[in-house]
């Protein structure tokens, strides 16, 4: 994970002209990789990942060309970080009452300025020396139906869509 600046940087020396970067529900880097574009003569578009859902099935939609700066589109993403936060939560208590003791802190670490999830979670269990390994604390704890799993707050990919288009993407 290299900072946006660097991401630019390195896309100029790949020869690319023009990229996004998009993060799950955040579009706070944004405003930084416009500047490092200008700097590097590198095009970028604003992009954000959005997961929405049907019934267990989850998509990523990949947004682009929206106002980054749109108040209605800014609470909603704010409200979708606020639910990855809280199911971390969930599952974090989950882990410690299986007698794994799993911190806030230590997930939150892992996800920096991003939006938590459960890769966060199982870099943690790793790190911590809680797994054997980044992929044990899926199979073991937190993947889809083991002892830990929390459902993802989830929008539909049409309410998805429409919030993007809502700002012009």
């Amino acid at each position: 994970a290299y900072p946006t600046s660097e991401i630019v940087r390195r896309a100029k020396e790949a020869g690319l002209t023009i990229i996004s970067i998009t993060d799950h529900d955040n579009v706070g880097a944004v405003d930084e990789a416009l500047e490092a574009g200008r700097r590097y003569g590198v095009e970028v578009i604003p992009g954000v990942e959005l997961s929405a859902g049907v019934g267990e099935q989850e998509v990523h939609i990949l947004a682009y060309f929206f106002d980054h700066k749109n108040q209605h589109l800014l609470d909603h993403l704010t409200f979708f970080r606020m639910e990855r936060i809280k199911r971390a939560e969930r599952i974090i208590e989950k882990l410690n009452g299986l007698n794994v003791p799993l911190t806030l802190d230590a997930v939150m670490e892992q996800a920096g300025m991003g939006s938590v999830g459960r890769p966060h979670i199982a870099t943690a269990l790793f790190e911590q020396g809680l797994t054997d390994s980044y992929h044990e604390a899926f199979y073991k704890y937190i993947g889809y139906g083991k002892p830990a799993y929390e459902k993802k707050h989830q929008v539909s990919p049409q309410a998805a869509i429409e919030l993007i288009a809502s700002a012009g993407g």
